[in-house]
């Protein structure tokens, strides 16, 4: 485990990274506010179909993100995602392809 301050001031991409290396894992705050932290790599496959043509493609997309779990001293439990419409952005993502 790590400790100490970092030389400069954290920004998003430090974050994530030190997280999904699993070095921000353990317990952290005070009083109330005092909780465990466990970050994980979640993978989510979506899949979606397109007929043009008389023909059917099947189309697999694979994503990962992170997602954190807090648990609280009083046992308030909060899991922290990133919010998506997979469907949605799978068929943007199709016809910008197509483009």
């Amino acid at each position: 485990m790590s400790g100490g301050r970092p030389i400069t001031p954290l920004h998003g991409g430090h974050v994530g990274l030190l997280c999904t290396a699993g070095l921000l894992n353990g317990v952290f705050g005070e009083g109330k506010e005092r909780h465990i932290a466990r970050w994980r790599t979640v993978k989510s496959v979506t899949t979606f179909e397109v007929e043009e043509d008389g023909y059917k493609e099947v189309h697999r997309r694979e994503r990962f993100s992170n997602e954190l779990a807090l648990i609280y001293e009083d046992g308030q439990r909060l899991v922290l995602t990133e919010a998506r419409k997979e469907k949605e952005n799978a068929g943007r993502a199709l016809a910008a392809g197509a483009a």
